[in-house]
């Protein structure tokens, strides 16, 4: 029922996007028993509501791109953080370790 193409001349939407006019034609005949011209201006309502599901992918996608950058960035600047905890910590064992050693061979 989902295609996105009402007629191969007028421009249509991305395949899988929106419903075909004969697919709503299609569907309102089932659901309410009552057939539905092709010229009938409730088909009118399928091509907005088409072109508006076009329009919100386009947002979402935006919102998709925008949402993946912050993530990278702050993903990025923590694993940064995280290696310099991670160095100051290394660090700090190393110079326990030898003060330790240093304690435990020194003569008495």
């Amino acid at each position: 029922m989902v295609n996105g193409n009402q007629d191969s001349t007028k421009p249509g939407l991305p395949e899988g996007v929106g419903m075909a006019l004969q697919d709503a034609r299609s569907f309102l005949e089932v659901q309410h028993g009552s057939r539905v011209d092709a010229d009938d201006p409730v088909l009118m309502l399928v091509t907005l509501h088409n072109a508006f599901l076009k329009d919100y992918g386009q947002l979402l996608h935006r919102h998709h791109q925008a949402l993946t950058g912050l993530f990278a960035e702050k993903g990025a600047a923590y694993l940064a953080e995280v290696g310099r905890a991670s160095d100051v910590i290394g660090k700090e064992l190393l110079a326990a370790s030898v003060k330790s050693i240093r304690e435990t061979f020194q003569a008495p």
